[in-house]
């Protein structure tokens, strides 16, 4: 058995090597207060290729075929729509799931005498 006088957070939580929170001080972990990076990522792709097919709509129209013109041109610019409206849902779905929508909790610490003389003694040596 291994020494645990550094894991074992002095009695804030319980000792387990799988832990990665911070000995349990309030759970802070990124899944607890979402990932928005994903998120941005994956509305800049659906921006982007509405942009694409945007921009596809506009080159097929010049094509000199009417068939070729109002087939690609229709497709993509339904595509294109079809699009714009999944990136619209996106956005408003990532802000309603990121909203917080309770109050911040009052947070009460209580430590006993010799836990805030520890505490003082590890400040002071910085």
């Amino acid at each position: 058995m291994r020494d645990r006088s550094h894991d074992a957070c002095d009695d804030v939580g319980s000792w387990d090597p799988a832990r990665t929170d911070l000995c349990g001080l309030g759970g802070m972990t990124l899944q607890t207060y979402g990932a928005r990076m994903p998120d941005l990522t994956g509305v800049t792709i659906l921006m982007g290729t509405c942009a694409s097919l945007i921009w596809f709509a506009l080159r097929a129209w010049r094509l000199k075929s009417t068939v070729l013109r109002w087939t690609a041109a229709g497709l993509a610019g339904l595509s294109a729509i079809a699009a714009s409206l999944l990136v619209g849902l996106s956005i408003a779905g990532l802000s309603r799931a990121h909203a917080r929508s309770a109050p911040v909790p009052e947070l009460k610490i209580t430590g006993t005498a010799a836990q805030i003389q520890r505490g003082q003694a590890i400040v002071d040596s910085f």
